[in-house]
């Protein structure tokens, strides 16, 4: 009887020991992808412009508490290295152009709530969503050879997200995971002379990451 009664206190009390112990950190090398900008002046119709983000590449960090065996919530850090690419064409330019316009640094900050689909298994995905806030900027080379920089200054918004961990020991993982950030730059007021348009483009970053998370 007493064996009985060990048995069942063994099995009620180590689940919560190990779910107060999960937290996990991870390292991550980042991929991202960007939406591109066509647009047309009123003054130019006949004339297209391209702005487009090159895939880019760089590193992330997260922090990830778990609250139960299906609920977390994860603090996350990415930076992305980029290149931009402006492109003219359209209807009236018989001999379209691009060419590389700088590079770019995006830095993204965010916090979501995720939901573990299976609570065991060596294979886990989740689903996630939560509010992130984006800063970036640019440096280009203008035609005297100086280096001008460009801040994009910073937005916050929401964040869609989505991965699966791939357990290789109580304590290691290999993680792939994706977010989705909407994210448009735009001209200011003080960025335009009396009668200018302003110009948005939309980034939108699917940022894919891969690398190992650590529990402990």
């Amino acid at each position: 009887m007493n064996r009985k009664i060990a048995v069942v206190l063994f099995a009620l009390l180590v689940p919560a020991a190990v779910f107060a112990q999960q937290n996990e950190v991870g390292i991550f090398a980042s991929y991202s992808m960007y939406d591109e900008t066509v647009f047309s002046f009123e003054d130019l119709p006949e004339v297209e412009f391209t702005f487009e983000f090159e895939d880019g590449v760089g590193f992330g960090a997260s922090y990830n508490r778990f609250w139960g065996p299906n609920i977390s919530t994860e603090l996350a850090y990415t930076a992305i290295h980029s290149d931009l690419s402006i492109g003219i064409g359209g209807p009236g330019v018989p001999d379209p152009e691009s060419g590389e316009a700088g590079e770019t640094e995006f830095r993204i900050w965010s916090g979501t709530l995720q939901w573990h689909l299976l609570d065991r298994g060596r294979v886990r995905p989740y689903l996630g969503a939560g509010i992130a806030r984006i800063d970036g900027e640019g440096e280009a080379t203008d035609e005297t050879g100086n280096t001008v920089s460009q801040s994009f200054g910073s937005s916050t918004g929401w964040v869609a997200n989505a991965g699966v961990n791939f357990e290789i020991s109580p304590r290691f993982a290999l993680a792939l995971d994706a977010k989705y950030f909407p994210y448009s730059l735009e001209e200011t007021g003080e960025d335009l002379e009396p009668g200018d348009e302003a110009v948005e483009l939309d980034v939108n970053p699917l940022v894919i990451s891969a690398g190992v998370r650590i529990r402990f």
